[in-house]
């Protein structure tokens, strides 16, 4: 009889939890699931856009990298006198680059795959496309989703002479909110320098 009292008693202490208390521990164990599944997706949605904006970056310099290169090996040819870079002229600028560098004629440079004597890099607006073409070797394209590609060519001797060169790239041309980066950089051609050359500082 006495364990009989005592069974009814534990039973009683350890009776299970009543509806209310079971919707409040779910209702408590949702709200904190939601938040952590929103800043997981919050931090997911962090990576992707950085990991993104980092390869436009990256594309970017790249395009503006190679232009740079060659157009500071850019020199005059043979009875040249408005200096190696023809397009655009002086104070003048546009979205289309044209020089020559004779020194990738077949004579100075056997090795060449290419020996055009004049390069031309220019926008294509209709479809965002920056290419890079030759007399010698076949359109190559340098870079997509271009928004803008400028060079401004500054007044002044030619031995004085730099051009300020501004590409704008984006993720995607079709969408205007999308991520997007713009880099400049002012190349001063190497063959248009002579003894009277300064270079200025801004």
């Amino acid at each position: 009889m006495r364990n009989s009292a005592r069974f009814l008693l534990l039973t009683k202490s350890f009776r299970g939890f009543t509806l209310v208390e079971t919707v409040i521990a779910i209702s408590v164990f949702s709200v904190i699931g939601l938040g952590f599944a929103e800043f997981f997706r919050h931090s997911a949605a962090m990576y992707i856009k950085t990991a993104s904006e980092e390869e436009l970056y990256q594309e970017t310099w790249m395009a503006l990298e190679r232009i740079r290169m060659e157009l500071g090996q850019a020199a005059d040819l043979p009875g040249q006198t408005i200096g190696p870079v023809t397009t655009p002229a002086e104070g003048a600028a546009g979205s289309t680059l044209s020089f020559t560098r004779p020194s990738a004629s077949a004579d100075k440079c056997p090795a060449c795959a290419d020996h055009s004597t004049t390069v031309t890099f220019t926008l294509s607006p209709v479809d965002g496309k920056l290419w890079r073409t030759t007399s010698s070797a076949p359109m190559k394209l340098l870079a997509d989703n271009i928004s803008s590609f400028t060079v401004a060519a500054s007044s002044g001797p030619v031995e004085q002479r730099y051009y300020t060169i501004t590409i704008t790239r984006a993720s995607d041309l079709s969408d205007s909110g999308g991520s997007s980066v713009t880099m400049t950089t002012i190349v001063y051609p190497s063959g248009a320098k002579s003894g009277a050359w300064i270079q200025l500082v801004q």
